[in-house]
């Protein structure tokens, strides 16, 4: 039984026997893996924390570049329209076979100034 009496406790703990020794050893070692395991835990915790923050960050940036995706978009069907109004009556169609050849002209934004006062 471990019932010791008081001065019987305080005579082996002067004197530690192998087993209580051992008893230290693996009593210090289950508290210092109880404080790696906190600390590995805590910065799991912070590691997710980091990750998320990143998370709404991208998803906030993809939202604002799809609305400006979604701008440009209506811009350049602004400007195809504004061509395709100027080509019946531009001096240089027989010379340009697309619109697109037309966009990157020097007329283009030539055009595009007198029009749309761009």
């Amino acid at each position: 039984s471990r019932a010791l009496s008081a001065s019987s406790s305080s005579e082996l703990s002067a004197n530690p026997s192998p087993r209580s020794a051992g008893d230290r050893r693996g009593t210090m070692r289950r508290i210092k893996n109880r404080n790696a395991a906190r600390k590995s835990r805590k910065k799991q915790t912070e590691k997710a924390d980091e990750l998320h923050k990143e998370f709404v960050r991208l998803e906030a940036s993809n939202s604002a570049l799809e609305k400006e995706i979604a701008a440009l978009k209506k811009e350049v069907q602004h400007y195809t329209a504004v061509l395709q109004r100027h080509r019946p009556f531009c001096v240089l169609r027989d010379s340009v076979e697309s619109i697109s050849e037309l966009v990157f002209s020097c007329h283009f934004f030539f055009v595009l100034k007198l029009l749309v006062g761009y």
